[in-house]
């Protein structure tokens, strides 16, 4: 990310893929029953929709910027990893921030994904998952 170019380039991105994975968390909604598992405390959720917008939030930033790194929020929980930012460029995603209203079907939830490079947080977009 060495110029503000490639920084358009990267929020463009993330902003086309964050309205794809609004339908995902909104068909989430629609469903009745999901599949609900505890990371580590009683509060702290994940389901299947989170792991499915992460999912396609990761592989389609590593289809355009392959060498970036990524801090994943549910692939950090089930691996244990600790992230240190250092000078690659790192995805920060929180594919459904609001996991406890999302489970609850309160539609106050948001799709939170940022870009650090060198340490610095370069780009942030986070979208409340709403209707049309």
């Amino acid at each position: 990310m060495s110029n503000d170019g490639e920084l358009k380039e990267a929020f463009d991105l993330a902003v086309e893929l964050v309205k794809q994975c609004n339908e995902i968390v909104l068909e989430g909604y629609r469903t009745a029953s999901k599949r609900v598992d505890v990371k580590g405390k009683h509060w702290d959720l994940v389901t299947e929709y989170d792991q499915r917008v992460e999912e396609v939030l990761i592989a389609g930033i590593r289809a355009r910027f392959p060498h970036h790194k990524f801090c994943a929020e549910e692939s950090a929980a089930a691996s244990g990893e600790k992230l240190v930012l250092g000078s690659a460029p790192t995805w920060i995603i929180d594919p459904i921030d609001g996991t406890v209203n999302f489970v609850r079907g309160i539609q106050f939830t948001c799709i939170s994904v940022a870009l650090a490079v060198n340490g610095e947080r370069r780009l942030l977009l986070v979208r409340a998952v709403r209707r049309r």
